[in-house]
């Protein structure tokens, strides 16, 4: 574990972690910081679309999206190639914790433009800045395959309650390729108000546990 690891997990417990975080972010690069807020500013667009912060997520269906119906289109063909390996991922129990695969890699994505299109395109980029307060850095696309595995008797890895850290503030869009029903195990996720009551207990528990150990 990097220097930098250990000081996010030291630091994470704590009321003044997050932004103590953020501010080390901002200060790898401030002038790009301050030009993205700039711009964000001025980047008022009509097609965001809008997010209540209280819930911290918005409902959209695919046809409501530039592209979207094309890339669940095209999210069906690039299934289609590698649908053969399926049980061979799921017998080596390959992926995050043998449930979970990202079956598009960077270079497979330079084959599929339409994603990256879809990504940058003006309703996803407007609703993205206007959410962030800041033109968005967009980390990754992925098209993900999860699997069952009757072998797991509880719940692992990110079938788990966790939160994704790669930035202090971040927006992240879903769209399910293949339909999914309740007993198939759908996405679940707390709203906004609700994930800062758990933090601010998570954090709670944690000085309480940091201090026993020290």
């Amino acid at each position: 574990m990097s220097i930098r690891e250990k000081l996010i997990r030291r630091l994470h417990p704590s009321p003044l972690g997050t932004p103590a975080l953020q501010l080390e972010r901002v200060l790898r690069a401030p002038l790009q910081y301050a030009r993205r807020k700039l711009m964000a500013r001025r980047a008022q667009d009509e097609q965001a679309i809008p997010i209540d912060r209280r819930l911290g997520f918005a409902r959209f269906r695919a046809q409501d999206l530039p592209l979207g119906l094309e890339v669940v289109r095209q999210s069906e063909e690039v299934y289609e190639r590698p649908r053969r390996f399926v049980p061979w991922l799921h017998d080596a129990q390959l992926g995050r914790h043998g449930i979970a695969f990202d079956i598009l890699s960077d270079d497979r994505l330079l084959a599929w433009p339409t994603f990256l299109d879809f990504a940058l395109s003006r309703t996803v980029l407007a609703t993205a800045t206007a959410y962030l307060g800041i033109v968005p850095v967009l980390r990754r696309i992925a098209l993900g395959l999860s699997r069952f595995r009757a072998d797991l008797k509880t719940p692992s890895g990110s079938q788990l309650f966790h939160f994704d850290r790669e930035d202090a503030t971040q927006l992240k869009l879903y769209m399910t390729v293949s339909s999914v029903a309740s007993h198939q195990g759908p996405l679940h996720f707390l709203t906004a108000e609700t994930s800062a009551r758990v933090v601010d207990a998570l954090r709670k528990r944690a000085r309480r546990r940091l201090r026993a150990s020290s």
